[in-house]
């Protein structure tokens, strides 16, 4: 961009180079919002179960490792404090197949949990501006090994993201670097 500028005989001092812009709730402020660390080993073996361990145990590394910063973002939010949490999103528009990503990672995480009534996993999916989507996983029957919360767009992501412990998410460079400033290890999908 700045050759291009140049090409076109603007003056260097007239040209500003930034990197990608992000929302205040992004930046680190002193003392608080701290990224979450070491989410990422094991992660999806915690979420699904799969690493031998017994079920009562399977989000345990993951519940160890997390701050109170979470905590204080799920209890903010509405969210079970005590059990993994997937974040999928689609972008301000809902894009990337949304509705066939919630249905099969929820689908997959109910049939993993072994829960007579209380959720063992939980999923929150921000459909944007994508009405359809919103309505339609809003009536889909989860089943009890999963709590599902289903928002429209909403505008405070950096919340969201804190709460989690994973994004599902199309390959959009402003939710990747949202989600790594949060230290939110991501999923992705559905790039352009």
């Amino acid at each position: 961009m700045y050759k291009c500028a140049r090409d076109r005989n603007v003056k260097p001092e007239q040209i500003v180079q930034l990197g990608l812009p992000i929302r205040k709730g992004f930046w680190a402020s002193k003392g608080s919002k701290e990224p979450n660390k070491n989410i990422f080993d094991g992660l999806l073996d915690n979420l699904t179960g799969s690493s031998g361990k017994s079920k009562q145990d399977s989000g345990s590394s993951i519940m160890r490792s997390k701050d109170a910063t979470k905590s204080k973002y799920r209890e903010q939010l509405g969210l079970m404090d005590d059990i993994p949490t997937v974040l999928i999103v689609g972008g301000g528009d809902g894009m990337g197949g949304i509705i066939q990503q919630a249905k099969a990672l929820g689908e997959k995480l109910n049939e993993k949990a072994d829960s007579k009534g209380n959720p063992e996993y939980q999923m929150v999916v921000v459909c944007g501006k994508n009405q359809n989507a919103q309505d339609t996983l809003s009536s889909n029957d989860w089943g009890k090994g999963v709590n599902v919360v289903v928002n429209g767009f909403v505008n405070n992501m950096d919340e969201w993201m804190r709460a989690s412990d994973v994004i599902v998410t199309k390959a959009g460079p402003g939710t990747i670097a949202e989600a790594s400033i949060c230290g939110l290890p991501c999923m992705l999908s559905s790039y352009l």
